[in-house]
C-alpha cells in the first residue's frame, strides 16, 4: 500500500523502524482524507442535487450539532436505513439536543456572531481604568455566556429576548466592577433590572463584554459600536474608508465628551458618507465607557445618548441602548440577519443561489426563529434541502 511504502521510505532514511512510524504518521496527518469530510452519496444520472444516505447524513448531523463524529447510535441508525425520512431526522435531532455537547454548538455559535471570543482577553488602560483587570474580563465573558444559556434552554429563544431581556448574571467580581448589589460567590446568579440600579439591562445591548470589545484601549468608540449594530446584528455591509481619509480617531480634549470629540465624523463631507451610518447608532452606547463601566457624566457634562438609525428597516431616533433594543426586536432585517448568521454557520458559507435551495432554507430558518426560537431554527437545519443534499460541483464528484 501507499502508507507501507511511506513506512519503508521513512526507515530506510532514518535507519529505524520509529523513523518509518513518524514518516506515516506525518503523511496520514497531511492526507485529504484527513484534513476533508468527503461526502460519497452515490450521484444519480443528470441531478446535480445529490440526497444523501445515512452515513453521510449522520455525519451532517454530528458535525451541526456536536461538532464531533458520529457516535454509535447515529450510524447504527445510518447502518438500517433509519436516516432517510424528516421522522428519522427529527428523532436523531432531538436526542442530541439533549446531550451537554449541543449547548456546546450553541455557545460557538454565538462566540462567533457576537465576537465573543476576545473578551476574555480584553485589556484596558490600567491608568484611566483601574479597576478593568483579567479576572473582570473573564466574568465579563461568563455574563454574555450565562444569559444565552438562560435565553435559549430557558426561556423562549427569539431574537428579540436577546435585545430586550431586562436582566442579567453577575458573581461578586463583575458586580463589584459595575458598582450592583451582586452575589457575594463566584458563581452567576440572575440579577433583574430592580437589582442594577442606574444601569440598564437590555439583553446583549448593555452587556459590559461586549461593550468593551467593542470600544478602544482608552476610550470609547462609537464608530466600533455602530459598526457592530450594522454588521453583526443587521448583516449590512459597509464600504472601506476612502483612501484619504484619516483614520486616527479624534482625541477627547478635557471638559469634552467623546460624542463632541467625534462631531467631526458626521459633519466632514470625506468622513460623512460612511460615519453617518455608524456613529449615530455607536452614540447611543455612550453612557458605557470602554471597559463597559455605566457613567452618566463624562467631562464634567451630563452624557447624550441620542441615537438614530439610517436606511435600515427600524428608521430613526431613539435614546440609549433599552430604546434601541425595542427597535431591533421589531425589525425583520435584525430577524433576517440573525437567520443567515446561523445559515453560515451550519454550512460553512453565504447563502447562494436559489436554484440550490439556499433562499427558502433561510426563509425556512426565519420563520422558525421567529415562531419557536433558536432551537426550533436548529431542528429546521437539517430539514432544509442545502442540508438533505449534496450538490455536484462542476466537472463532477
Amino acid at each position: 500500500s501507499v502508507l507501507m511504502a511511506v513506512w519503508q521510505v521513512g526507515r530506510d532514511t532514518g535507519a529505524s523502524f520509529n523513523a518509518g512510524v513518524e514518516a506515516v504518521i506525518t503523511a496520514v496527518l497531511q492526507m485529504p482524507e484527513f484534513l476533508y469530510r468527503f461526502e460519497l452519496s452515490p450521484a444519480v444520472a443528470g441531478k446535480k442535487l445529490i440526497p444523501l444516505d445515512g452515513y453521510d447524513m449522520a455525519t451532517r448531523l454530528s458535525y451541526l450539532l456536536w461538532n464531533s463524529t458520529p457516535d454509535d447510535v447515529l450510524l447504527a441508525a445510518a447502518q438500517a436505513n433509519k436516516l432517510q425520512t424528516p421522522a428519522d431526522i427529527t428523532a436523531q435531532i432531538m436526542r442530541m439536543l439533549s446531550n451537554p455537547r449541543a449547548k456546546d454548538m450553541v455557545a460557538r455559535f454565538h462566540d462567533q456572531w457576537l465576537n465573543m471570543g476576545g473578551i476574555k482577553t480584553l485589556e484596558k488602560d490600567p491608568m484611566v481604568y483601574k479597576t478593568f483587570n483579567a479576572g473582570v474580563a473573564t466574568a465579563m465573558a461568563q455574563e454574555v455566556q450565562s444569559f444565552i444559556d438562560d435565553v435559549m434552554w430557558k426561556g423562549d429563544g427569539k431574537v428579540s429576548t436577546l435585545f430586550t431581556a431586562p436582566y442579567t448574571f453577575l458573581n461578586d467580581t463583575l458586580g463589584k466592577f459595575y458598582g450592583v448589589t451582586a452575589p457575594q460567590a463566584t458563581t452567576f446568579a440572575r440579577i433583574d433590572q430592580a437589582g442594577l440600579g442606574m444601569r440598564p439591562a437590555s439583553g446583549i445591548l448593555t452587556m459590559g463584554g461586549l461593550l468593551a470589545a467593542e470600544a478602544d484601549r482608552n476610550n470609547t468608540s462609537p464608530t466600533k459600536r455602530g459598526i457592530f449594530v450594522r454588521k453583526a446584528l443587521l448583516c449590512e455591509g459597509l464600504p472601506p474608508p476612502p483612501p484619504n481619509a484619516n483614520i486616527v480617531p479624534p482625541v477627547t480634549k478635557p471638559n469634552q465628551t467623546r460624542r463632541q470629540a467625534m462631531a467631526n465624523h458626521v459633519s466632514d463631507p470625506v468622513c460623512a458618507t460612511c460615519h453617518v451610518m455608524m456613529d449615530p447608532i455607536g452614540f447611543g452606547f455612550e453612557n458605557f465607557d470602554a471597559a463597559g463601566f455605566w457613567r452618566a457624566m463624562e467631562g464634567g457634562q451630563t452624557i447624550d445618548a441620542s441615537g438614530n438609525i439610517k436606511d435600515s428597516d427600524i428608521p430613526g431616533s431613539f435614546n440609549g441602548p433599552v430604546e434601541l433594543g425595542a427597535k431591533l426586536a421589531g425589525s425583520d432585517e435584525a430577524l433576517a440577519c440573525a437567520s443567515t448568521q446561523w445559515f453560515r454557520f451550519a454550512f460553512g458559507r453565504d447563502a447562494g443561489d436559489q436554484a440550490d435551495g439556499d433562499t427558502c432554507a433561510v426563509k425556512t430558518l426565519k420563520n422558525a426563529l421567529k415562531s419557536g426560537g433558536a432551537l426550533a431554527l436548529v431542528k429546521a437545519i437539517p430539514q432544509t434541502a442545502p442540508f438533505l443534499y449534496r450538490k455536484i460541483p462542476e466537472g463532477g464528484l
